[in-house]
């Protein structure tokens, strides 16, 4: 009759449900920051909540700071929902291009082409604006970032084109990982 072999027991379940629970936590914390967010953008507030959260949020995301907070919900359930894989990693990137480039295209549409093109808009001009929220209509300093080379290198009829084909490419490609 065969013995069965007495060593050490195996630590690979006890690894696994460690790191279950570590992902769970950190779903439960990313989701808690998303709630934050959320009010941090939708309620204006008074002094340092305006000066330090409300207002830096609109200057470096624009308009697009009404969707970071869904964003990080979304990227919670998945990590809470899915292991870990390559697959998960590269729709939250995926997610995160998709949501700067429609920053991008704001910014691009808020921006003055004749003023681009003249050279009367500098890049740290359109930066500094982006970050004082000069226009409601923004991308941000993010969104800024992105559009204004581009639209300084292809002009902007050219830079509005290739961001909506670039949009539409990424919502494609999101959508078939779905």
């Amino acid at each position: 009759m065969a013995t069965k072999k007495r060593g050490r027991p195996s630590t690979k379940k006890k690894t696994q449900q460690v790191f279950t629970g570590n992902r769970q936590l950190y779903a439960i914390i990313g989701f808690a920051a998303a709630i934050f967010l959320l009010f941090v953008v939708l309620i204006p507030g008074e002094n340092l909540w305006t000066t330090l959260l409300h207002n830096p949020m609109f200057s470096l995301f624009g308009i697009t700071a009404y969707l970071y907070p869904f964003l990080l919900g979304a990227i919670s359930i998945i990590l809470a929902k899915e292991k870990p894989s390559t697959n998960t990693i590269v729709r939250i990137v995926e997610a995160v291009v998709l949501v700067l480039l429609i920053g991008s295209f704001i910014s691009v549409c808020s921006l003055n082409g004749a003023d681009i093109k003249s050279g009367e808009l500098t890049f740290a001009d359109a930066i500094g604006n982006a970050w004082n929220f000069s226009s409601k209509f923004s991308g941000g300093v993010l969104g800024t970032l992105i559009a204004f080379p581009i639209c300084l290198a292809i002009g902007k009829v050219c830079a509005i084109i290739t961001l909506i084909l670039l949009i539409l490419v990424s919502v494609g490609t999101l959508a078939l990982q779905v």
